[in-house]
Parts: C-alpha cells; sequence; structure tokens
C-alpha cells in the first residue's frame, strides 16, 4: 500500500512555540492527540486526601539502629466508593524506637491523578501494599480531593483570642453566631466558602491541620506541623498579625475537603492546643462545582507557553486505555534554543497547579510533575523539582536523550514532513527539511529524521511496562566512501541513559547493557550501509557485526573485490540483485525484536553513474510504473557517481 504525507509549515519569521505547534499540528493530522474516558477533556483528577483512616503500625524487621523511613511509592487502590479510576498514592511510614521497629503513617500524598473522580470518593488501599498485614499494617480509606472549582460561596471571619488555658473562637458561620472554646465549639462553612482567620491572641502562630494527632517518629519526638506533616495545603498558616485579608491566613477549601480541621499552635515540639474534636467543620457542596477539565482529543494535552524562550508541550499517547500503563505522557520543550527539542517520557504525569509547590503531606506534592514510582518511572520522588515542568524548564535540568533538530534558522520556512503508513497507519515518519535553503547535497536543508514508538509489541506488558521509546535515522559516513544509515532507538524515559538513571519501567530499557553504577549508552544503534560505493578498499567497509543489506553485482565498477569470474561470459545470469529492502526491523540489534517497519517503508541501495548529483528528500525512486518511493533521508558520496542508501516510503 501506498503511504499518506502531509506537510506542516511555517514561514517567515517563526518562534519556538510556533514550531511546538507546528508539531501539535502533526500529530493532529495523524489522530493521536488523546485523553483518557468517553468525555471532552479529562475531569476528576485527584489532587490530595481530606484525610485517612486505618494503615496500621507495621514492621519493618528491625528492632534497632532504624534510621530510614519505609516509602510505598506508587501504590493503587484496590476499591473506591464511586467510578475513579487511575488514581495512586505516595504513603510513608516512619520508625518507632522501643517499639519492635514498629512504623506509622507519617506522610501520604497523591501520586497519580486519575480522572472520573468526584469530590470526597473514598478509596481504599491494602494492608498487602503499605506494610503487609502480618507486619502490622491495615487497610486505609482515604476520601480524596478533585482539582475543581467551586463557585457560590460565602466568606467569613472566625476571630480567635487567648485566655489561659483556653483558645476561645468566635464567628458568624454558615449555622449563625457561634464562640466558646475550641475545645468543644466548631466554625461551620462549606466548600467554595472562604474562612479567614483573625488571630487575637498576640503571641501564638497557628497552623490549620488535616488530622487530629501529630505521629510519633520516636518514644519522645513529634513530626512538627512547622515542617508541613499534617497541613491542609490550601492555606494552613495564620500568624499572630492579625491580618485576615492576607490570603496567608484564609481556607476556601475544594471539592473533596468536607470534614474536621484543626488548629495547633505552629511554635513549639509540644501542642498543647490539640483539640479532639476538631476546630473547623467543612460541609460539602451540593452545586456550583466544576471539575478542571485537561486536554483533548485534537491539541495537546498540556501546553505551557508563558516562557517563549523555554515553552513546551505535552502529548499524551494512547496504547491501551485498558491497561495500567497504557499511556505515554510525552513532554517536547524547546529549552532555550531555537533549534533543539528536548523530549521526556513519563507513564504518568499530574497537571495540576493549584497548590503551587505545595509540598504539604495530604496535597499532591509539586505542580505539573511526572508521576510514578521513584526509579521505575523517573528520578527521585514526586517531591523532587526534578519531575516538575515550570515555565522556565529550569528545574528539569535532566532530559531524556533525543533532540529534533530542525536548523534553528528562524527566518526560512521549516517544513515538518509527515509520511504515514497506508499498511499500519499507526506508524509515521517525522522530517524537518527547510525547502528555500540553496543546497548542493541533503545536509544541506534537511534535518532530523525519526519516528515515536507508537506500535503494538508483544515483547513487554503494558500493565507492566509503558512505552517510551522512539527511533532516530541519522546520516553517517555522509560525502565518504563508506556512506550509511544509522537507526538509533532511545529508550530512557524520561533521563539520559548515560549517567544518570533512566525510567526503569519503560519497555524498551530492558534492551539497554545496565552495569552496577551507569548505563552504557544513550541509545542502541545499528547500521545500514550501502553495497554500492565504486573503488572503496575492503577495510573501509563495515565490521563483521555491522548489519548487511542484501545486494548482488557481477559490474566490474560497483563490486568491492571483482572475483576471478571471465566478464564476457554470457552465460551467466540471475546473480545481479539490488532489492527494495523490506520488513525492516525497528533496530536489527534488538532481539526479540518489538516491531518491523511496514513494508510501504524500504531501503534502497542505489548508484547513479553522474557525479555530484543532488539527492533530496522528496525526490523520487522509480522501480515500475506502479513502484515509486519517496525519498525521506539518505547518505551518500558524490565522487566515482553518486552512491549510497536512501530510506524511502512508497508513494505509488
Amino acid at each position: 500500500m501506498a503511504i499518506t504525507t502531509t506537510t506542516v509549515s511555517i514561514a517567515g519569521t517563526w518562534t519556538r512555540v510556533n514550531v511546538l505547534e507546528q508539531m501539535g499540528e502533526a500529530l493532529e493530522w495523524l489522530g493521536w492527540h488523546s485523553i483518557a474516558g468517553n468525555g471532552s477533556s479529562e475531569t476528576g483528577k485527584v489532587i490530595g486526601l481530606q484525610t485517612y483512616f486505618g494503615g496500621g503500625t507495621g514492621v519493618n524487621g528491625e528492632t534497632s539502629g532504624i534510621t530510614n523511613e519505609e516509602i510505598y511509592d506508587d501504590v493503587f487502590p484496590v476499591s473506591t466508593t464511586g467510578i475513579g479510576t487511575g488514581a495512586s498514592f505516595r504513603v510513608e511510614r516512619y520508625w518507632k524506637v522501643g517499639n519492635s521497629g514498629a512504623t506509622v503513617i507519617s506522610e501520604i500524598y497523591a501520586n497519580r491523578p486519575g480522572y472520573g473522580y468526584t469530590g470526597g470518593e473514598v478509596v481504599t488501599l491494602s494492608a498487602e501494599d503499605i506494610g503487609g498485614s502480618s507486619n502490622g499494617a491495615t487497610d486505609m480509606t482515604i476520601p480524596v480531593i478533585i482539582d475543581a472549582d467551586v463557585t457560590g460561596g460565602n466568606s467569613y471571619i472566625a476571630t480567635y483570642t487567648w485566655s489561659s488555658p483556653e483558645l476561645l473562637v468566635e464567628c458568624w458561620d454558615r449555622t449563625g453566631y457561634v464562640s466558646g472554646s475550641c475545645t468543644d465549639t466548631f466554625v461551620t462553612i462549606q466548600e467554595g466558602d472562604t474562612l479567614k482567620f483573625d488571630n487575637n491572641t498576640g503571641s501564638f502562630n497557628f497552623a490549620l491541620c488535616w488530622q487530629n494527632t501529630p505521629n510519633y517518629y520516636s518514644d519522645s519526638s513529634l513530626l512538627y506541623e512547622y515542617t508541613n506533616k499534617n497541613r491542609v495545603p490550601n492555606r494552613t498558616f495564620f500568624n499572630n498579625a492579625n491580618d485576615p485579608e492576607n490570603t496567608n491566613s484564609q481556607f476556601t477549601p475544594i471539592s473533596g475537603q468536607a470534614g474536621k480541621y484543626y488548629i495547633r499552635e505552629d511554635n513549639s515540639d509540644f501542642r498543647q492546643e490539640t483539640y479532639p474534636e476538631g476546630d473547623v467543620l467543612v460541609t460539602a457542596a451540593t452545586s456550583g462545582i466544576s471539575s478542571v477539565g485537561v486536554g483533548t482529543t485534537n491539541s495537546y494535552y498540556l501546553v505551557d507557553y508563558t516562557n517563549t524562550s523555554y515553552p513546551w508541550a505535552m502529548w499524551r499517547q494512547s496504547f491501551d486505555e485498558n491497561k495500567k500503563f497504557g499511556a505515554t505522557y510525552r513532554i517536547l520543550g524547546m529549552n532555550n534554543s531555537n533549534s533543539l527539542m528536548t523530549h521526556w517520557a513519563y507513564s504518568g504525569f499530574n497537571p495540576s497547579d493549584r497548590w503551587g509547590g505545595s509540598e504539604h503531606s495530604g496535597s499532591m506534592g509539586y505542580p505539573k510533575r511526572g508521576a510514578g514510582a521513584f526509579g521505575l518511572d523517573m528520578y527521585g520522588s514526586i517531591q523532587y523539582t526534578q519531575n516538575r515542568f515550570t515555565t522556565t524548564l529550569s528545574d528539569n535540568t535532566y532530559s531524556q536523550q533525543f533532540f529534533a533538530a530542525n536548523g534553528g534558522q528562524t527566518t526560512t520556512q521549516l517544513d515538518l514532513n509527515v509520511y504515514r503508513s497506508g499498511e499500519d497507519t499507526d506508524f509515521a515518519v517525522f522530517a524537518y527539511k527547510a525547502p528555500y535553503k540553496s543546497a548542493t547535497e541533503i545536509t544541506d536543508r534537511n534535518y532530523d529524521v525519526w519516528f515515536y514508538h507508537n506500535f503494538s509489541q508483544n515483547v513487554w506488558d503494558l500493565d507492566e511496562c509503558f512505552t517510551s521509546g522512539l527511533t532516530e535515522i541519522v546520516r553517517g559516513g555522509h560525502e565518504s566512501a563508506n556512506p550509511y544509515l544509522e537507526f538509533r532507538m532511545y529508550g530512557g524515559g524520561n533521563r539520559r541513559l548515560s549517567g544518570e538513571d533512566a525510567s526503569k519501567r519503560s519497555g524498551e530499557y530492558g534492551y539497554h547493557f545496565v552495569d552496577n553504577q551507569n548505563e552504557s549508552s544513550n541509545y542502541v544503534a545499528c547500521r545500514y550501509y550501502s553495497h554500492i560505493v565504486p573503488g572503496r578498499s575492503s577495510s573501509s567497509y563495515s565490521t563483521s557485526d555491522d548489519v548487511h543489506v542484501y545486494f548482488r553485482s557481477t559490474a566490474s565498477g560497483l563490486t568491492r573485490k571483482n572475483g576471478s569470474y571471465e566478464s564476457n561470459n554470457k552465460s551467466v545470469v540471475g546473480i545481479d540483485y539490488n532489492p527494495v529492502i523490506k520488513g525492516i526491523p525497528v533496530n536489527a540489534n534488538l532481539v526479540p525484536c518489538p516491531y518491523y517497519l511496514p513494508d510501504d517503508f524500504v531501503l534502497i541501495d542505489f548508484y547513479y553513474s553522474g557525479s555530484n548529483q543532488f539527492i533530496d528528500q522528496g525526490d523520487t525512486i522509480t522501480i515500475s510504473g506502479s513502484e515509486i518511493y519517496t525519498i525521506i533521508t539518505a547518505s551518500y558520496y558524490q565522487s566515482s557517481g553518486t552512491t549510497g542508501i536512501a530510506f524511502c516510503a512508497r508513494t505509488t
């Protein structure tokens, strides 16, 4: 079958944002933008929790000298009271000395946001995933907070004073006028309301917490609220400056934050103001809830073009929505460069930035960040700045490994040519070209050629791994007597393979050689050399472990070694054979090979008798009237004729 093709052009003076928009249009033409579910966007994303119940103690097997906490990075619920799916949580335990190594839940974060959840929906984490029931862990239930706006709320001011030994409050709230000791007096508001804190104690600073009792991490010390343990993420601290109009002294609960909250004095190890019944009661909103939507099926999942020097866009790539890791989140960023497009790939992503840089337990950690498990999906945890994407991309200083080069000349038209298979419409090749730039050979105006791994395969299971890779087709030995095309498979996910920790949940990671410290290379390469180079010596040809493309010729000018046949013997037939090479593996050095390119993409070894011929992307090679190929890229030698090897797509 013949391919289909399109060209997305940006002309005149273009910007880095234009380059990302160009790629977005190409993906739209392919129909590769995606969201989860059946709506027009993804909604109901978990960004925190109101509280938790259960969890147990757990034992890590040590009885003394315990120095590390236990961390369960990426725990998926085993059930829910609603229909949400895909969320996961990070659960941390701290040890308690003197209790046979017992640990208590110290922190918990929303990790993967999932979708389709409603505020207050209760999910259950299995005891087996957070320490094991045999070690004292119990199931944990969590009412979730979703990324949503709640309109129609009211504003209230609660005034706090100190009358030893009690903290007093008075307020006009949802129930009317309330006053009294905080030990038995609630200020009642609703999701969407704003509660302003008027601190008239004159001496105490307070934190608003979502959990009543601070957890112990030793026999005598508390996990301090001022280190963000148990503080609510959206306004947690109000001091004695008596400034209720300051947004730092206000609390506006959103959908899922219905429940009890507790005020604690925030400047000493011992919390005298720990009230068992709570101090603020939030009721659930029944109207005015608008869940924030992310992504569409015809554009990028998420973009940030705020800083035009560091713009980035996310492509949500769908493989199998019924699989745990059936979607890949690819971020393309122009990281202060006109010519280089940096690439990251994650198995999950939390797109919300509702709470800024909040690291409070009960929140989602950093905003706009990769999601998953440390070492499997990303370097570091969800609390590492390296996994967040800001308007400067400066936090994420480590990229994956691929850079799509486009020449970077912003005053010259830049084309992104897309070649889509007619046999497998999930396969397409991308190629940059500056069509109006003067040229005498292919490298003068043709830049990177690559394809994303967007194929089905049976090597890795998407319930266990995610597909992160891409393959670049590089011209090698160009304008030498040894031209070749090199297929470079990058499979590191969101970190470089060489010298940095790659994403070990990446399916392609299994093909990379690994030592005890660093991986050997950023990519796996295979080379396809041209056979047809007149006058080339055997010493300049490929080695025995290179890929060998099938070719036969009895023409003395085209063979590396002429042999000893009689050239005037006309009875020699059936020897010359220069086939169109089909069935190309995605990489000949991958065993088992996860994918073979469709047969409308081929390699052609070519010879043209005239020297210094300009072979360009878009030129055609005709085999017959019904078999015509368009050159996508080629590497060739322009002396003693023009000879080389071309990667082509069948257009007729």
